[in-house]
């Protein structure tokens, strides 16, 4: 039977990670090995770890100082000995059957990729009795990369935990380190963009946790912003001459346009609004967005009209105006 690498980053999650290693223990198959990285974290999240690498030899634990997310899975790449490979966060579980329904399916469509629904748990929930999945079918999903950029559906998400990738996929890449904020994104185009062949099983089999208090949903600062704009400069430098179709090309364009506006003018209004300090972010990023404009990166008139105005104003620094319009 084929082996498969499962990868986690692991970052002050003291309170899930016991539940998230043993939903891989509770595999219904047995030839895996995990790969955790804890990546400097000050809670009690190394002694888990090392806890549970004495009582199963294939759990392998890495520690790192503390050098993001992105870093920390490039950590695991260098040393996977499996040839498919999984990732989950330290706060999400696995169905029992994920890695058996995914492997059974991947090797029978002889796919490079294939990936599952997800379900959303509770910050505090627990998952005691999982449904039992009889019978399952992949189904081979054309033009995914066009699916992916256009979301056409059934498109594979962004997400890398509810997938089961080929190792040679990973042969030249890797994480961007430089971001840990859609740095799931970068490396996703990437990975179905070379692949040959995606299915897709329509069963969940992955729980995805949503906490007030991860990194998506902590406290907005300027790094959140660089992230997403060294993501956008990243993602069009690496497709500028890619072979894609005109419609995933245009798609893939407006959806990074509207990252660098999103990004710069709308997430501060919605995530730094108290005491107005999403003002302090937009006096910064006003004259950051205006030179992206005369380096030909943002291209405003290539979103809808509401964007486009909105663009108008800040880069003019009619915050008021803006303010008033985004309330609305």
């Amino acid at each position: 039977m084929p082996k498969i690498s499962i990868i986690i980053p692991v970052y002050n999650v003291e309170d899930f990670l016991i539940q998230s290693l043993d939903s891989v223990i509770n595999q219904t198959i047995s030839n895996w090995e995990l790969i955790c990285v804890n990546d400097g974290s000050p809670d009690q999240c190394g002694k888990i770890l090392n806890e549970y690498e004495k009582k199963d030899n294939r759990i392998k634990v890495i520690t790192q100082s503390n050098q993001g997310v992105s870093t920390a899975r490039n950590t695991a790449l260098d040393v996977i000995t499996g040839d498919y490979v999984a990732f989950l966060d330290p706060d999400d579980i696995m169905h029992p059957q994920f890695l058996e329904v995914l492997l059974n399916n991947i090797t029978a469509s002889k796919a490079d990729i294939i990936w599952c629904k997800h379900a959303k748990i509770r910050e505090d929930e627990k998952i005691e009795n999982f449904p039992h999945i009889s019978e399952e079918k992949f189904f081979d999903i054309p033009h995914h990369f066009e699916r992916f950029t256009t979301h056409q559906k059934p498109y594979p998400s962004v997400m890398l935990w509810d997938k089961l990738y080929k190792k040679e996929l990973f042969q030249n890449l890797r994480f961007v380190k430089e971001i840990n904020v859609g740095e799931d994104l970068a490396l996703q185009h990437h990975l179905l963009h070379n692949a040959t062949k995606v299915c897709f099983i329509d069963e969940n089999l992955i729980y995805y946790r949503e906490r007030s208090n991860s990194l998506t949903h902590s406290k907005f600062n300027y790094q959140y912003i660089e992230d997403h704009l060294t993501l956008v400069k990243l993602l069009l430098k690496d497709f500028e001459n890619k072979k894609i179709t005109t419609q995933a090309r245009k798609a893939l364009n407006f959806r990074l346009q509207k990252m660098l506006c999103k990004s710069c003018i709308t997430l501060p209004y919605k995530r730094a609004n108290m005491n107005r300090e999403y003002l302090q972010f937009w006096h910064t990023y006003s004259d950051v967005l205006s030179k992206l404009i005369k380096e030909g990166v943002y291209h405003p008139e290539c979103l809808d009209l509401r964007n486009r105005f909105l663009t108008f104003l800040f880069i003019r620094k009619k915050f008021n105006l803006l303010s008033l319009l985004l309330k609305i």
